[in-house]
């Protein structure tokens, strides 16, 4: 498999030092490989900042930017501004990828270069995972009357969240 999208992959970061190292592990070590990380440390007042520069230091597809505490949307409209890849995926700090979950999205891109790809979410609390939004098959909305019909059905069931998506890059960056 030939790697042909760079994924940008924007994580914001306030705060997360229990959960950062998973995090970038989950991001650094995906089966797909052409990636870059963009890690925008938005005033953290712990060793968020510290544990970034590190990761940057052993991986040179990662790269940190510290500002000050402006929000989780300031930061990642901060790494959209220096992302470069084809497609954009927001993952947040305290949350993971499975390993291969870019390599499955590239095979999808490989048929159709969609402007947005959804993806299933778990969520884990104490010893149990709990399927968030398990999609069973794949779905295509072309026209505008198909994804009226879908989008309150999306906003019903949490689906507009960023950390579940992938955005084509120049359609992302024309809406900010």
């Amino acid at each position: 498999m030939g790697n042909e999208f760079l994924f940008s992959i924007i994580i914001p970061v306030y705060n997360t030092e229990k959960h950062l190292h998973q995090c970038l592990e989950s991001v650094i070590n995906q089966s797909y490989s052409n990636i870059e990380v963009i890690l925008v440390n938005d005033g953290s007042t712990d060793n968020s900042g510290v544990i970034c520069e590190e990761i940057s230091k052993i991986d040179n597809r990662v790269k940190v930017f510290h500002t000050k505490n402006r929000g989780v949307s300031s930061a990642r409209n901060l790494g959209l501004s220096k992302a470069t890849g084809d497609y954009v995926i927001f993952i947040d700090s305290d949350d993971w990828l499975e390993k291969n979950a870019l390599e499955s999205i590239f095979k999808v891109l490989q048929y159709r270069l969609y402007d947005l790809v959804i993806f299933g979410m778990v969520k884990e609390i104490g010893n149990k995972i709990i399927p968030m939004y398990p999609f069973q098959e794949s779905k295509s909305y072309i026209s505008k009357k198909e994804i009226e019909c879908v989008l309150p059905q999306l906003i019903s069931m949490e689906i507009v969240n960023s950390p579940i998506k992938i955005y084509k890059s120049d359609l992302i960056k024309k809406m900010v």
